[in-house]
């Protein structure tokens, strides 16, 4: 059993929330925010052209962006390239790839008009208006690259924002050979862990190591090969929790540069009946409802659905002009939970069984970001352990993700396409689930979904052998790694135990006391003959893998053990109602 991994995402612009410190980014003078002027309209060349909006930009920003001619190619090829489709990112990030640019966070943007009347004033105008969207967040990026090209009568600006807050280097990065990765990390980041999801679907994560204390570290891959193209994801805990900073592929079967991705096709329009998936979803079935291997519907069927309701579940062309609806909400959570359930089936995982207390859980999280607060796992409700806790809850193993996307469809799209959220949702270790989603209507008319899934291990609603068995089996895991005899159970010391545990809720102590701990060891040597040693521990806590701190489970000489568990019905100093207060008794014969 392992501790709790969170991660988040955004599908839609792949934008983590998060307000941390980002790397080489300088603050203009105070001069220089002043509201920018247009530049003066007339004839000019590109350069000037794309030098005058460039500037414009960084003073509508507020600062300085970093500059990378690599960046520059890839906007140079957006400017010039003139097929009437939108940007496809994921044509975008494929260009990145080959440049060996793996920032996560990019916002690729292109603006097109006619030359034939004020060129100047005309890009100044479209650019303002995308770099003040609030869907871009545009202070979240600190690098950009911005390109100009003519074809007859049209103007095309192509613009890429980026966010870079981690340097890779080292020969385990992007050549394929076996060998370290180095990474520098920027502001508060630490812990970062790398994620790699091979060929055949399976994904496998390695931790990294502080080398110094100024956000440098190594993280050595095993001298295997991942053959075919695998996935690489990498994620840091920052202020708002677990963030993914970099993500790029490589390719072990063949050498030279990849193959680059075809142009997305341009599809036709959608009837009033029918709807178009936003982005490109192997998730969903033709119709447009989401689909399992058999090619029964797993969730609401959007084509039952009128085209207004069905516009959320299925990404449709035009959002629904109206507010979000209670029942909204409902079939958006029906269609997200048969997303998942039917990825898991595919994968021949056993079903979640739903959880409502886990919903509420996740619809908490939902409702503190769609209030506007800042896009993490820690919230004004707390953390996913916490927010648990505050349904008299607790879990052996727990798993968080968080999506911000234009559909449920788009947003389970995007967690697959993750290594780090693919490993939470096909957690093999998990039984439970419960998801919570908020639907929005920006100023602009567009929806979006706020999407948090819980997936867990639950502990038994009350007393049971099923409690035992959890802190028994994390014991004896934690023992045979250590290269120790596994530890039996004791019915009568499973009695003590339990009312050492029921005592602590009458007496509203928050330990036990010597002569409690004498008399504890009394009665076990009357029950058994020859103990030699006797070592009790108490924990009251939320977090069952707290059992892993204590020291008397490592030591070779106690072979026999009693557990008791009860749960609070009521806070005690600083835990919470549903925390465990569980008893440990060891013996030494």
């Amino acid at each position: 059993m392992r501790d709790m991994r969170t991660t988040f995402f955004r599908a839609d612009l792949l934008i983590l929330s998060a307000t941390l410190s980002i790397l080489g980014l300088l603050l203009c003078p105070a001069s220089a925010t002043a509201e920018p002027q247009a530049p003066d309209p007339g004839e000019q060349s590109t350069a000037e052209l794309e030098q005058e909006l460039r500037s414009f930009a960084e003073k509508k920003l507020g600062r300085l962006m970093l500059r990378d001619d690599r960046l520059q190619q890839v906007a140079r090829w957006l400017a010039g390239d003139h097929r009437p489709t939108k940007v496809d990112r994921g044509e975008v990030r494929d260009r990145l790839w080959r440049k060996g640019v793996v920032d996560f966070e990019f916002s690729p943007l292109r603006i097109r008009f006619r030359t034939d009347s004020e060129p100047q004033l005309a890009a100044v105008a479209a650019l303002e208006g995308l770099l003040t969207d609030p869907a871009l967040r545009a202070h979240r990026h600190n690098a950009m690259a911005l390109a100009v090209e003519r074809k007859e009568q049209t103007l095309t600006v192509g613009v890429l924002l980026l966010r870079r807050v981690v340097r890779l280097s080292g020969s385990g990065f992007l050549n394929g050979a076996e060998g370290p990765v180095h990474m520098s990390l920027s502001g508060s980041y630490r812990a970062p862990r790398l994620f790699v999801t091979k060929a055949e679907g399976e994904v496998l994560s390695f931790e990294g190591s502080a080398t110094d204390k100024h956000g440098n570290w190594t993280l050595k891959i095993p001298d295997r090969k991942f053959p075919g193209t695998s996935l690489w994801e990498l994620v840091a805990d920052g202020s708002a929790g677990p963030e993914v900073l970099a993500l790029w592929r490589r390719n072990h079967r063949r050498a030279g540069p990849t193959t680059p991705r075809r142009p997305a096709r341009q599809a036709p329009p959608p009837t009033d009946t029918t709807s178009r998936p936003l982005a490109r979803n192997p998730y969903l079935g033709r119709g447009g409802g989401s689909q399992t291997q058999s090619g029964t519907s797993a969730g609401p069927n959007p084509s039952q659905l009128s085209s207004e309701a069905g516009a959320w579940a299925a990404g449709a062309h035009r959002d629904p002009n109206r507010a979000p609806r209670p029942n909204d909400v409902r079939l958006a959570e029906q269609q997200l939970w048969g997303l998942i359930q039917a990825t898991r089936k595919s994968r021949n995982l056993l079903p979640l069984r739903a959880s409502e207390a886990l919903s509420r859980a996740a619809r908490q999280h939902a409702s503190d970001l769609g209030r506007g607060e800042r896009f993490g796992h820690h919230t004004s409700s707390g953390n996913a352990i916490s927010r648990l806790e505050q349904q008299g809850l607790a879990a052996l193993r727990l798993r968080e993700n968080v999506a911000m996307a234009a559909n449920v469809a788009e947003a389970h799209a995007a967690l697959m396409a993750s290594p780090a959220h693919r490993a939470n949702l096909l957690d093999p270790e998990v039984s439970s689930g419960g998801v919570g989603v908020v639907l929005k209507r920006d100023a602009r008319g567009r929806w979006s979904a706020l999407v948090s899934q819980l997936f867990a291990e639950l502990l038994a609603d009350g007393p049971g052998e099923q409690w035992q068995e959890a802190i028994l089996n994390r014991i004896n895991g934690r023992r045979r790694a250590m290269g120790l005899a596994t530890i039996k159970s004791r019915e009568k010391l499973d009695e003590l135990a339990l009312r050492t545990s029921e005592e602590i809720l009458r007496s509203g102590s928050l330990r036990l006391s010597a002569s409690q701990r004498r008399e504890i060891a009394q009665d076990a040597r009357f029950h058994y003959l020859n103990v030699r040693r006797v070592g009790v521990d108490l924990i009251i806590t939320s977090d069952p893998s707290k059992v892993d701190k204590v020291t008397h489970v490592t030591h070779e000489e106690f072979m026999e053990l009693g557990i008791g568990i009860r749960r609070l019905r009521q806070p005690m100093g600083e835990h919470s109602a549903g925390s465990l207060v569980i008893t440990l008794v060891f013996i030494e014969r």
